[in-house]
């Protein structure tokens, strides 16, 4: 009987083991866009991915800005910190410079040089984020930012001259110093009524942008003078990541690669859309010639210049990525 009873339980063990994993996780990922975006469903969709590949013992949930108490400009805090797993953030260039110097105008011009700027800098992010207890664990891009805005729409740069223009970072501010307009702060939800009492004249954005936040709907034009793409980071607590088995770390690191080249092929698509559509309901859309954009590119070089010298280990981040774009 009692040989009997080990058999049983020795049974019992190995089927309670087959039926839960050795361990569970469960994870929650914040991202900056609102549930609904095509991004946000991107996301999920990786933790979708995340969970089949190992089999239930990784559960990830999606959290929208509002669900938890933390500001996207603290999501690599909090990461840090443990109390989040993950983040999805496009705003620390304040604590990793490397990532702010990426949006340099027309210093990295599209996704492809992205891709081979990434990697070049991709020590020097890391390098700054280990203190904060957080790494990359995989990077998409919005498109490179263009000018939207209301009035007449301008035919050439020079025509940018004296446009209240909203920026989104130090780096865009630089820029448009450079060509004559004036750097505005807004936040995102007082846009609308910035461009519609002449708080501003314009936007530095995309056309996905433009059509998701109905900015359309007061806007007249678009110039194409492309300054940059904005990289956004997804990051995990590296104490979190480092606790798993290795089968498990690399599944996480295989879906998240798959992400990847889903998000930046899908901001492709509807930034083409998006400028599309917007074309055919009348939006007038110019962009400079190609001497304008050389010449403002030239100009451009002083920038990098100015920035690499104020920024701590500048001189390297400008170097790296230069040399990765040949630029």
């Amino acid at each position: 009987m009692t040989a009997l009873k080990t058999l049983l339980a020795a049974c019992a063990a190995t089927s309670l083991a087959t039926a839960f994993p050795a361990y569970a996780e469960e994870w929650d990922l914040l991202v900056y866009n609102g549930i609904n975006d095509p991004a946000t469903k991107l996301m999920i969709e990786f933790a979708e991915d995340v969970k089949a590949k190992t089999e239930g013992r990784i559960e990830i949930t999606v959290r929208a800005p509002g669900e938890l108490p933390y500001g996207p400009v603290d999501y690599h805090r909090v990461v840090g910190r443990g109390d989040v797993a993950m983040a999805d953030t496009a705003y620390i260039s304040s604590d990793v410079p490397a990532t702010g110097a990426l949006t340099s105008a027309f210093l990295v011009q599209n996704h492809d040089e992205l891709r081979k700027a990434m990697p070049a800098v991709a020590p020097l992010i890391d390098e700054k984020l280990k203190p904060f207890g957080a790494e990359v664990l995989f990077w998409w891009a919005y498109p490179p930012i263009k000018f939207w805005g209301v009035g007449e729409p301008p035919k050439t740069a020079k025509d940018l001259a004296g446009l209240k223009t909203r920026s989104i970072s130090a780096e865009h501010q630089e820029l448009l110093k450079m060509v004559g307009a004036v750097p505005v702060a807004v936040a995102a939800p007082e846009v609308m009524t910035a461009l519609q009492y002449g708080t501003v004249n314009a936007a530095l954005t995309t056309a996905i942008a433009v059509v998701a936040t109905k900015w359309e709907d007061v806007m007249d034009w678009g110039y194409e003078l492309e300054l940059s793409p904005t990289p956004s980071y997804v990051i995990i607590n590296s104490a979190t990541l480092a606790a798993l088995d290795e089968k498990d770390r690399n599944a996480v690191k295989e879906a998240g690669a798959v992400t990847q080249e889903k998000l930046l092929a899908l901001v492709m698509e509807r930034e083409v859309k998006d400028t599309a559509g917007l074309r055919e309901r009348g939006m007038v859309i110019n962009a400079p010639t190609a001497e304008e954009r050389a010449t403002l590119q030239q100009q451009a070089v002083a920038l990098w210049e100015a920035w690499a010298k104020s920024h701590d280990n500048g001189e390297a981040i400008i170097t790296a990525i230069r040399g990765a774009v040949g630029r």
